[in-house]
């Protein structure tokens, strides 16, 4: 239904304007199309958003967080590290990466980044209190070889 204008008459006395029923009636028939309207966009469109359960996250540029400033930023995030950064994997100037962070409230979190340059990987946990642990190196087909026995050896 289209919006229905309610027509309130001439100043000062209001003649000419439609009725108080008049009036109601076109009020209540638009704030029912609005709420069934509200009513078939689903859950999502009338949630909270956040990180407690039942929240919708919110995605935007701002989520994307740059090196040591990972600890700051509540939840769960993308990952940058460049020149400047600190707490990337050792020796690794560039990477990018996410964090998974348990939705506790604490700090438990685990990091996977890629090296962008050459694309290692890397992983590491976060504690709850937010110590981080060493960042340790994913070998796969890129970084290793399979000697005669089958192990594994890092290139």
């Amino acid at each position: 239904m289209a919006r229905q204008e309610i027509n309130v008459g001439t100043a000062p006395t209001g003649a000419g304007g439609d009725t108080t029923r008049s009036a109601a009636v076109k009020i209540n028939s638009m704030t029912a199309e609005l709420y069934a309207k509200t009513n078939s966009l689903g859950s999502a469109a009338t949630r909270n958003v956040g990180i407690a359960s039942g929240n919708v996250m919110e995605i935007s540029p701002a989520q994307l967080v740059d090196g040591n400033s990972a600890f700051i930023v509540e939840g769960s995030r993308f990952l940058s590290y460049g020149e400047g950064t600190t707490g990337g994997p050792p020796g690794v100037t560039y990477a990018s990466g996410i964090r998974s962070r348990f939705y506790d409230g604490s700090f438990f979190a685990v990091d996977i980044v890629g090296n962008i340059l050459n694309g290692n990987l890397y992983w590491r946990t976060v504690n709850s209190v937010g110590v981080q642990n060493g960042w340790r190196t994913i070998y796969d087909t890129s970084n290793t070889t399979r000697a005669q026995d089958g192990t594994l050896k890092a290139i």
